[in-house]
Formats: C-alpha cells, sequence, structure tokens
C-alpha cells in the first residue's frame, strides 16, 4: 500500500519551486513498513505539471526502514 504522506494536490507558480518534497508511506499486506523498496514518482507529460529537482518528469527512490520514500 502507498500513503502520500507530504504533497497531496502540491501546487506552486509558473516557472516556481517547491519548498518541500513529496513524500509516500509505503506498507506490506501486514501494514508494517516495506523498507528496501523502489517507488517510482511520475508527473504528467502534457498539461499542468512540472519537474523534479533533476529535471526529469519522473525519479525513483528507496524507501528507508520506515517505509518512507521522498523526491524533491
Amino acid at each position: 500500500t502507498v500513503l502520500v504522506k507530504r504533497g497531496q494536490g502540491m501546487t506552486a507558480r509558473a516557472g516556481g519551486v517547491s519548498s518541500w518534497p513529496i513524500e509516500v508511506l509505503v506498507t506490506d499486506d501486514s501494514g508494517k513498513p516495506a523498507g528496501g523498496a523502489t517507488v517510482t514518482f511520475s508527473l504528467p507529460r502534457e498539461g499542468a505539471g512540472g519537474r523534479f529537482s533533476s529535471g526529469l518528469l519522473s525519479e525513483s527512490a528507496m524507501t528507508g526502514s520506515d517505509g518512507t520514500a521522498s523526491v524533491a
């Protein structure tokens, strides 16, 4: 299960930069944090969207032992 912890509905001004990361919590079937899981964050290719700090439309991150992964 993936739960958005920070960043749900995030908005920024055109050309602006967000001051906080997008963060999710990944849990296994029993509800325990899933450490070591790879999460891919993707932004829309068309319409309203943006870019990650790398300049790309998608970024991958691995969850820590607490099940949390984040990108900026």
